[in-house]
């Protein structure tokens, strides 16, 4: 079985060097750690194919951290491991297409088949998200955040549906396009057209919006959630 490369980045030692053991008894390996993202913006002449970005319960521009990441390891997919989840880092995971959040406490074995998933295409997180999200929405609906659209009011294409299905699952434009086999740039369109639709802003608020409408109703029972 072919061996992936992984880095990680934690800051605390023992939690890295125990991580890296773990992972070094399965297929993905990791030849060396980091405490912080700008260690590994200084590497040369390394190449991974999994980054697993570790962040405390003092979550600060994880979204900024993923986005230099990428900046310099386009490829790479990245997957955050976090203390504790709230609506912040779940908002930030989303903003800039991580490939997947997890927390700490999880357990060796879920921790491979989660990454495995991972490599495989497929976004990765908590169950407990859901209900973090669903808590978000009513909190904005008290605020006096409202969208006009229902799936009863509002008429959406096939293909626009099959989009928010996936927009709720996590899944990035990239992956999207591939679900669906269209161009990345039609992804973007049907993405535009449904913003338009639910009068929303980003991304992250149609996913929240497809998930309070049922459309995550089936992703359990597939296996892209994960405890």
């Amino acid at each position: 079985m072919d061996k992936i490369q992984t880095c990680i980045i934690e800051n605390k030692s023992l939690m890295r060097e125990g991580l890296k053991s773990l992972l070094n008894k399965s297929r993905f390996h990791v030849s060396i750690a980091f405490a912080n993202v700008e260690e590994v913006k200084a590497v040369k002449d390394i190449t991974f194919d999994l980054i697993i970005l570790s962040v405390n319960k003092h979550i600060e521009e994880v979204s900024e951290r993923i986005e230099q990441i990428k900046e310099k390891f386009p490829k790479v997919r990245i997957v955050v491991l976090a203390e504790s989840l709230n609506e912040s880092i779940i908002t930030e995971c989303f903003s800039v297409d991580s490939d997947g959040l997890l927390l700490k406490d999880i357990a060796a074995k879920p921790l491979i088949a989660s990454l495995n998933l991972v490599m495989s295409g497929e976004k990765v997180f908590p169950t407990s998200m859901t209900a973090i999200i669903l808590s978000g929405w009513n909190q904005w609906q008290s605020r006096g955040f409202h969208t006009k659209a229902s799936c009863q009011n509002i008429a959406f294409s096939p293909r626009c549906l099959d989009v928010i299905q996936l927009l709720a699952e996590g899944c990035s434009n990239k992956i999207i396009a591939r679900r669906l086999d269209i161009a990345e740039s039609t992804v973007k369109v049907h993405l535009k057209a449904i913003l338009r639709k639910l009068e929303l802003g980003n991304r992250t608020q149609v996913a929240i919006w497809a998930i309070n409408h049922g459309f995550m109703s089936a992703l359990s029972q597939e296996g892209k959630i994960v405890n």
